[in-house]
């Protein structure tokens, strides 16, 4: 690293492309050229700095991947966690899997898209998070459950946006879920009450580049989907504790790239209870410049002069402390339709005008569908 103007070279791929549309913008920002390989068609347009190709089935993407870095990359970013599972899971060697995943050795490949992995990794380094027990049988959940008492969460191994994620209330619920066709083995997790928070950052080799800190104030599809609204707070305005635990947490699971972050910030004894850490980015990942909060500036100045992020973090006047923010694409037809939340200056912020249309044409198909009947 050093401090020359030069243009850096990412690799961005996978197969949600709500994960990867706003990245490369960001990363031309940043400073870098961005090759993109994808299973599905992305709405961006390629430039003299992105560079777009497609596969023609998900089958097909991990060649392609492994046939593009035979070139030098400064940054490899897989986008989603299918994508991350499907490398963990492949018959190549660990120096190619270590060239495509975004943590620091393979000593780390335990926890990715392995929420039981995750949670035998916090626990080894003395993260705190919630208590947890392995079920490998349906009859070891009534062990799990006593263990743990109600009411409490099982989780399928490898999931994501919520799925996979059932909340227990008694024995019997327990058993009753046990006896469905979910995938053993499971986690059973301690529930904790408390407030929700996103810390999600960047890191790299183990090192706090970037974060965001933001309460989570809706979902969809139920209490444990993807967010929809957000409120944001300038890092100025975050305890040094926080970074401190973000910058553990970067260390004990080998950090090398996006992270999202969850925790509980619990109503028993006021501590975060540390739960997700999906090592990809999210829809949001860019929401953080608005209040004054640049990853693309983050992430070039790591590139440039090797900058992580301390405490304290001064204040940025040009911003507001906090801001209520909306991911409009995930937001209910009535709500969009009434503006709530100022859901459509969102459309309009984070360049989801493609969304906006195809929003607008499903709007009139439904009022043609009405007006028939």
């Amino acid at each position: 690293m050093n401090g020359s103007m030069r243009t850096y070279q990412a690799l961005l791929f996978g197969k949600d492309r709500r994960l990867m549309q706003s990245i490369p913008g960001m990363l031309v920002r940043a400073g870098f050229e961005v090759d993109v390989i994808a299973s599905r068609a992305l709405p961006i347009w390629p430039s003299k700095s992105v560079r777009l190709h497609y596969v023609p089935a998900a089958s097909a993407l991990l060649p392609a991947v492994l046939a593009a870095i035979q070139k030098p990359y400064d940054l490899v970013i897989p986008a989603d966690d299918p994508t991350i599972g499907l490398i963990v899971g492949a018959a190549i060697p660990d120096v190619l899997k270590l060239k495509l995943l975004p943590v620091c050795g393979v000593e780390h490949f335990s926890h990715l898209y392995s929420k039981i992995g995750l949670a035998q990794a916090l626990h080894a380094h003395r993260i705190t998070s919630p208590a947890y027990r392995v079920a490998h049988h349906p009859d070891d959940l009534p062990d799990c459950g006593r263990a743990l008492g109600y009411p409490l969460l099982l989780k399928v191994d490898a999931s994501g946006a919520g799925e996979g994620v059932y909340e227990c209330r008694t024995e019997d619920e327990l058993k009753q879920l046990g006896a469905t066709s979910i995938s053993f083995p499971v986690l059973v997790q301690e529930k904790i009450e408390g407030e929700l928070l996103d810390l999600s950052g960047f890191y790299q080799a183990g090192q706090l580049v970037h974060c965001g800190y933001a309460t989570i104030e809706a979902t969809v599809s139920g209490p444990f989907g993807p967010s929809s609204m957000r409120r944001y707070r300038q890092l100025s305005e975050v305890p040094a504790v926080v970074f401190d635990e973000l910058q553990a947490i970067g260390h004990a699971l080998g950090l090398n790239g996006f992270a999202n972050l969850a925790c509980l910030l619990s109503q028993r004894d006021g501590k975060r209870y540390y739960f997700e850490a999906d090592t990809r980015p999210t829809v949001w990942c860019d929401y953080t410049k608005y209040v004054g909060n640049n990853l693309a500036l983050a992430i070039r100045n790591y590139f440039q002069s090797g900058t992580t992020l301390r405490h304290p973090v001064p204040r940025n006047a040009d911003y507001p402390a906090t801001m209520h923010m909306v991911y409009p694409n995930r937001m209910p037809v009535h709500e969009l339709l009434l503006n709530r939340h100022q859901s459509w200056k969102w459309f309009r912020k984070e360049g989801l005008g493609f969304m906006a249309t195809k929003f607008g044409l499903k709007l009139f198909a439904v009022a043609r569908t009405s007006l028939r009947r």
